[in-house]
């Protein structure tokens, strides 16, 4: 899929998002790679080789956490959690303020085709900015997946910056019967008008 998003310092961000995460993913996956591996009551491994990575274990305000840090060395006025004062009395996940251009972006761990619709809504209120969705999903490795999510991407019928994906180590502790050997954890941002 081919980037449509113009705004250079935007897709700068963007790609810097995507860093973040990837790199929280390598610390993340390393850290559990370095830890001893004590045992349960039930003489098995606490997490197994599986979880330990961002897809489905980790909260949206975590990573955008991630996010925030790498941008406040791109960007002088980087807030997280900002109310922005409007009509919609909620919370933006980031904001992005530089000499003449204000960023918004919403963040969401994106499972239903629907899951987006009040995030999306609440920035259409938010006028004086641009204004971004930032989608978080997981899946397995298989083309199939791959290309369903490329068809709920086209479906968003927005700006598209696609920061695609990268291996991660799936939560087995809401699927426990279910044990792949690759998952993917997929990023991509949407600019809307």
């Amino acid at each position: 899929m081919k980037n449509t998003i113009t705004d250079p310092f935007m897709s700068e961000l963007l790609l810097a998002a995507r860093d973040a995460l990837m790199d929280e993913e390598a610390q993340l996956a390393g850290a559990f790679a370095q830890r001893p591996r004590p045992r349960t009551r039930f003489q098995t491994d606490r997490h197994g080789d599986q979880m330990q990575g961002l897809a489905y274990q980790v909260y949206e305000t975590t990573l955008c956490y991630a996010i925030f840090k790498r941008w406040l060395g791109i960007a002088d006025d980087v807030l997280w959690d900002w109310h922005p004062k409007l009509a919609t009395g909620r919370l933006v996940d980031l904001q992005v303020a530089r000499p003449g251009s204000l960023y918004r972006f919403e963040a969401k761990w994106w499972a239903r085709a629907d899951t987006l619709d009040d995030d999306r809504a609440k920035l259409s209120q938010l006028r004086d900015s641009k204004n971004c969705l930032l989608a978080f999903w997981w899946a397995e490795e298989k083309p199939e997946y791959h290309e369903r999510d490329a068809k709920a991407i086209v479906d968003m019928e927005a700006r598209l910056h696609t920061l695609g994906a990268f291996a991660t180590s799936f939560s087995t502790r809401s699927h426990p019967d279910v044990i792949p050997k690759e998952w993917y954890f997929g990023f991509a941002a949407f600019e809307l008008s």
